[in-house]
């Protein structure tokens, strides 16, 4: 992935909330503290940001059931906060970038 030299943010969006969220805090702690976050290695330096995202909601492939906490209007927030997630890191790119 290279280093803080040659990227300026990792940004990982943990996809499919809707079959998840009922796990919420234990997925995106191995995003941000557990073993996926253990392997970024050097590129911890430049604080990486987990954001959560679902696109649909409708059961996965027709056939296993959502988690039941997952609504419409947390669909809305995970899409807004990556959007604004992306705007905030595309503002920090360097105008040499």
């Amino acid at each position: 992935m290279g280093d803080e030299h040659t990227i300026g943010w990792v940004l990982t969006v943990v996809t499919k909330a809707d079959l998840w969220w009922n796990k919420k805090d234990e997925v995106l702690n191995y995003y941000t503290a557990g073993p996926y976050y253990a392997a970024l290695g050097d590129v911890k330096k430049l604080s990486p940001v987990v954001r959560e995202y679902c696109s649909v909601l409708h059961k996965f492939y027709g056939e296993a059931p959502l988690s039941g906490v997952f609504d419409e209007e947390d669909r809305v927030r995970t899409k807004a906060n990556l959007l604004r997630q992306l705007i905030a890191a595309i503002g920090k790119a360097s105008i040499n970038d």
